[in-house]
């Protein structure tokens, strides 16, 4: 199972902006900006149209896999393999499928790289570089945030 947020791409990050501030205030605007993607992504399945699908979808998924959101971009990237110039007709039996299992998974994953940004942000002594048998990477169990 991969992590919801990879403390590895994230401290990556943090060597290639110069510091963990400038990582976390990157994750800042990721997590910030992520309803209004959900959202547009939700908009563009109801306006059936394949390339505000795609457009909507490819931007996430892009933005997903720079600060280390790992399932959600392999989430996006699946939807991307399935969505193409004919969309199933609204109101059909396969596009309410899609829209009722897709968006849902969608909006739960996005909470759970939410909760897992919260835990980072708690605790930003966790983008200091892992040291050899440090564990890499932010999993959420039934106690909240913990390493996997």
């Amino acid at each position: 199972m991969m992590p919801v947020l990879d403390l590895s791409t994230v401290c990556a990050l943090a060597v290639d902006l110069t510091s963990p501030e400038e990582a976390l205030g990157f994750l800042d605007r990721f997590q910030a900006g992520l309803p209004h993607r959900v959202h547009t992504i939700h908009g563009a399945f109801a306006a059936r149209d394949p390339g505000q699908v795609t457009a909507a979808l490819t931007s996430l998924h892009r933005h997903a896999l720079t600060v280390g959101a790992l399932q959600l971009h392999a989430i996006t990237g699946h939807a991307l393999t399935t969505v193409g110039p004919d969309l199933p007709r609204a109101g059909s039996a396969p596009m309410i499928a899609i829209d009722h299992r897709y968006l849902r998974t969608l909006a739960a994953e996005a909470t759970l790289v939410t909760y897992a940004y919260l835990a980072l942000r708690s605790n930003p002594a966790l983008l200091t570089p892992p040291r050899t048998g440090m564990p890499s990477a932010v999993s959420l169990s039934e106690s909240g945030g913990a390493w996997r």
